[in-house]
C-alpha cells in the first residue's frame, strides 16, 4: 500500500495475519493513503477487502514488485507488519478466508460455526505460506539456504538504513504511531470466530516444533530474538 509517513511517501508491507487490515484502516481513516479499497466476493470493505492502486494490485503485494513497477520508488520509506511465527501461522490457519462459502439457499457467504484442525493441512500450509520478511522481496516461500540468508542480509541492510519502521502485532499501538506519527483509530479487523480453537493449537508442543523447524523462524530471528 502507498501511503505518507510524516518523513514522506512509504510502502506499507502487509504480511497475511499480522493485524495489516487494521493498519491500513487506519492509514485511510487518517486521510494518508494513495491506493484505495476494492471489494468482492465475500469481502465487506471493513474486515475483508482488497487495496488497489497506480503501482499496487494486491492488498499482499511484495515490496519487490512495487519496485519493478516504479524503480524510482527505491528511496521510499517502508513499513512492515510482523507477528511471532507460530501465532501468525496459526491465526492464518483459522483465519476467515479460508473457511467461507457460498449457502446455495440464501445466497449469501456463511462461515460454519466450527471447524477442524488437521496437522497435515497445518503442514502443507506452513510450506506454502511466505515468512513475513518474503514480503519485502518477491514473496516467494524460501527455504534455499543461500537465498534465506541474502533475505536476511537485505532486511538487515534496511533495518541498518533507517528506511525500515517494523510494527510487531504484539505492541501494535506502540509502533504504529511511532511508524506514522498518529495514534492507531480503529479496532481490530477480520479477528476469527474460532479463537478457543486456535488457543487449543497454540498449546500444543508438537505444532509449535513444526513452526520452529521451518523457513518462518526467520521471522523470529530477524525481529524477536
Amino acid at each position: 500500500m502507498l501511503c505518507w509517513l510524516p518523513r514522506g511517501l512509504a510502502y506499507f508491507i502487509h504480511a497475511p495475519k499480522t493485524a495489516g487490515n487494521t493498519v491500513q484502516q487506519s492509514i485511510i481513516h487518517a486521510g494518508y493513503n494513495l491506493d484505495q479499497i476494492a471489494v468482492s466476493g465475500h469481502q465487506n470493505g471493513i474486515d475483508r477487502f482488497e487495496i488497489t492502486g497506480k503501482t499496487t494490485s494486491s492488498k499482499h503485494q511484495p515490496l519487490k514488485n512495487y519496485y519493478l513497477c516504479d524503480p524510482a520508488s527505491t528511496d521510499y520509506w517502508v513499513v512492515i507488519n510482523v507477528r511471532q511465527p507460530l501465532q501468525r501461522l496459526v491465526s492464518l490457519y483459522f483465519s476467515p478466508h479460508r473457511w467461507y462459502y457460498l449457502d446455495p439457499i440464501s445466497g449469501r457467504y456463511e462461515l460454519p460455526s466450527q471447524v477442524s484442525f488437521c496437522e497435515q493441512a497445518f503442514a502443507e500450509l506452513l510450506i506454502a505460506a511466505p515468512a513475513a520478511v518474503d514480503y519485502l522481496d518477491d514473496a516467494t516461500p524460501c527455504s534455499n539456504p543461500a537465498l534465506v540468508q541474502e533475505r536476511r542480509v537485505m532486511t538487515q541492510n534496511l533495518l541498518s538504513s533507517g528506511r525500515l519502521a517494523v510494527i510487531k502485532t504484539e505492541q501494535l499501538a506502540i509502533d504504529f504511531e511511532a511508524a506514522f506519527g498518529f495514534p492507531l483509530t480503529i479496532s481490530p479487523r477480520n479477528v476469527s470466530p474460532y479463537r478457543e480453537q486456535a488457543q487449543r493449537v497454540l498449546a500444543s508442543k508438537a505444532i509449535a516444533q513444526l513452526v520452529a523447524s521451518s523457513h518462518h523462524q526467520i521471522d523470529h530471528q530477524l525481529f524477536y530474538s
